[in-house]
Parts: C-alpha cells; sequence; structure tokens
C-alpha cells in the first residue's frame, strides 16, 4: 500500500537541472519515491545520462564529479558501464558499472558489489625511440 495518497511524484520546477549527469539519479529517485523498489541502505551516489530506452550512458566531467565524491566521504557510485575504467581511477570510492537503468536497480536492491577492476596496462615508449 502505498503511503504516498496521491500516487505522484513532483520535482521542484525552480531547481535547473544542467546536462545530463542527474538523469540516473533523478530516475532512481522517482522509482523509489513511488515505491517501485526499495533500496537496501547504504551511501551510494549516481551518475549517468538515461536513454529513453533506459541505457546508462557516459556523461562529461564524470572523473573529476567522482573524485567530488570520494572527498566528500561517499565511498559508492553507481556510473555508466561504458565509463568505469575512468571511474575506476579514482581508488579511494567503489565503482559499480551499469549498462540499464535496470541494472542499477538490481544493484540498489541486492548491494551487488562491483568486479575488481583491473587497470589497464600502459606501454610507455623508451627514450631512444623517435
Amino acid at each position: 500500500m502505498s503511503t504516498n495518497p496521491h500516487n505522484r511524484i513532483f520535482a521542484p520546477a525552480d531547481v535547473p537541472k544542467t546536462g545530463p549527469a542527474a538523469d540516473l539519479a533523478i530516475a532512481i529517485g522517482i522509482l523509489i519515491g513511488s515505491e517501485q523498489f526499495t533500496a537496501r541502505g547504504g551511501r551510494v551516489a549516481l551518475i549517468g545520462e538515461v536513454s529513453l530506452g533506459g541505457d546508462v550512458r557516459p556523461v562529461p566531467g564524470l572523473l573529476p564529479m567522482v573524485a567530488a565524491l570520494a572527498r566528500h566521504g561517499v565511498r559508492r557510485v553507481i556510473v555508466p558501464a561504458a565509463a568505469i575504467e575512468e571511474a575506476a581511477l579514482v581508488r579511494s570510492i567503489e565503482s559499480v558499472p551499469v549498462a540499464t537503468l535496470a541494472e542499477a536497480v538490481d544493484v540498489l536492491r541486492s548491494r551487488r558489489r562491483a568486479a575488481p577492476m583491473r587497470p589497464a596496462r600502459v606501454e610507455l615508449a623508451s627514450a631512444s625511440a623517435g
């Protein structure tokens, strides 16, 4: 039974949204607010654009956003799967990759952990190469 008597979600019209980085957080907020699912405890951030088909897409500026979250004590962030390597550069926060909105809901319901990221191997050119 819904605790919201009108079963409606209202977003403040006077708060501007710039860019798609908050799409995933807004979509999850609507789903939780309308009691479509319950998230398991814990502080988690959400970054990503959500397409009309429910795909979670990367957004510009992901790395500084993840770094800022880590500096503010957030220990877990859900990010677009296509941007996991970028997000994983910030080692002090667990970055959980998702490809779709449904997958993000699953992560929040189950507290699924991220698979450990292995840093990409970088080959440096020798000083004598030229």
